[in-house]
């Protein structure tokens, strides 16, 4: 009679058992997280600096998802580079449908994601989706040196090709990334950025 009573015991822990089994089998979600990519010394010139002969360089076309200058136009690329100018594969200077807009007043470490009101861009004949003046680009220009230095706080932030968010933020202009003490014309047209892509699809980052 023990024995019986044993065993219905048993049988009716079973559930439980194979309850707290499941429980403990189940394993939490892991979040992977996002590291930005720093690219240094990326060298997009309008012309070729201190020479006279009157050379004209091309746009520099960057892809985010490779990470890596593409040789031409033709290739899957997101944004492209020349001397102060950036550009857009959408609308007017590309067949794809990258869009983009530039944020002032924000630190890259902490935009943790995309307004969700905040309207992105394409470029257009009359301005560009990242514009390139003084007054509301990326950039402060130095009259009496002729210095082309980042503004602080901007972000400029794109949705690629394939809808994935980026966001980046210029740290420098010149070869090298010095200080502000060992800034030469020639070094300059150097692109020293660093920018953080969500592959996921999702406006956070």
């Amino acid at each position: 009679m023990k024995k019986v009573n044993f065993i219905a015991l048993a049988l009716l822990a079973l559930p439980f058992l194979v309850s707290c089994t499941n429980d403990d089998d189940t394993d939490p979600e892991v979040v992977e997280e996002l590291e930005a990519v720093l690219v240094e010394d990326l060298y997009a010139p309008n012309s070729n600096p201190g020479s006279d002969d009157g050379q004209e360089y091309d746009y520099v076309y960057y892809s985010f998802e490779k990470n890596m200058v593409v040789d031409s136009e033709d290739e899957d690329w997101a944004i492209a580079f020349k001397s102060t100018e950036i550009i857009v594969n959408g609308g007017v200077n590309g067949d794809g449908n990258v869009q983009g807009a530039l944020l002032s007043g924000t630190v890259f470490e902490e935009l943790e994601g995309l307004p969700d009101d905040m309207e992105l861009s394409v470029d257009t004949e009359e301005m560009n989706a990242i514009p390139n003046d003084m007054q509301n680009g990326w950039w402060n220009y130095d009259r009496s040196t002729h210095f082309v230095t980042p503004k602080a706080a901007i972000v400029l932030v794109f949705q690629t090709n394939s809808g994935n968010s980026v966001k980046m933020e210029i740290l420098s202009f010149f070869k090298g990334n010095p200080s502000a003490e060992e800034y030469e014309l020639r070094d300059m047209y150097h692109y020293t950025f660093r920018y953080l892509l969500q592959p996921n699809g999702t406006k956070t980052f």
